[in-house]
């Protein structure tokens, strides 16, 4: 299906390719062994369309992979905040730029978040992908709905909390992320206090998002407002009575 000149042997070499097993299908490809190999356009349509094939399922055009479990389009994105309008995350994440400043301690994340139901993960905020060791995330875990962070470039790489977020309340949520040590706060309160190491900087730049994985996979149930992150460490033991600044 693909081939390339190497430039070790300076013929052409196989790169993707078909056979039968018995009577499976089999599909193979040496296209990369890393998540980022296949992030781009041509290769995920060839291992999207390769896994369809393998499995005798119907051929869906790009952009119809990902079935959503609603009708998005049917849900507005935007609704009754704690203060103006939230991001209804039910209709699906919102996206910010790559800044550079997203990406060194120290930072305040800062956000109001009303979540519904703890059977799944729930995305608050989070910056790049999970393999980038200068990705963070603000989330509440499953099955408790704790609020948590995860850091993969720290050791150890999560602060836990024991305080369960998603109570259909509107709660002010709050993580300061120093070079050292990760804090988490329930409306004014600290309720996590994780010294840390980092152990990698290997980056892979990319956005930040509100309501969802940068990469997708996981989002959240229920509403967020007023989203502020600081390079600096804030003061978020006073609960906010007005919009953030």
């Amino acid at each position: 299906l693909a081939e390339a000149r190497s430039q070790v042997t300076g013929e052409w070499e196989p790169m993707a390719f078909v056979y039968d097993y018995g009577e499976a299908r089999v599909f193979q490809t040496v296209l990369g062994h890393a998540a980022e190999s296949i992030r781009n356009e041509g290769t995920s349509e060839l291992i999207s369309r390769a896994a369809a094939w393998v499995a005798r399922r119907e051929q869906l055009e790009a952009g119809r992979r990902v079935r959503p479990t609603v009708e998005t389009s049917a849900i507005p994105p935007l609704t009754e905040g704690r203060f103006g309008t939230a991001l209804n995350t039910a209709a699906g994440g919102a996206y910010v730029a790559m800044d550079e400043v997203f990406r060194h301690p120290p930072l305040t994340v800062e956000c109001w978040a009303k979540l519904n139901s703890f059977d799944g993960f729930n995305i608050l905020v989070a910056h790049e992908n999970k393999d980038s060791a200068t990705h963070w995330e603000l989330f509440t875990s499953a099955g408790d709905g704790h609020l948590a962070a995860y850091l993969p470039g720290m050791a150890p790489d999560h602060a836990r909390s024991n305080v369960n977020v998603c109570d259909g309340q509107w709660r002010y949520l709050a993580m300061t992320y120093e070079a050292d040590r990760v804090r988490l706060f329930v409306d004014g309160v600290q309720i996590a206090d994780q010294p840390m190491e980092r152990i990698s900087d290997s980056t892979m730049p990319a956005a930040l998002s509100i309501g969802r994985l940068v990469d997708g996979g996981i989002g959240c149930n229920g509403l967020i407002d007023e989203v502020r992150i600081s390079s600096n460490i804030r003061d978020v033991s006073v609960v906010p009575s007005e919009p953030l600044a």
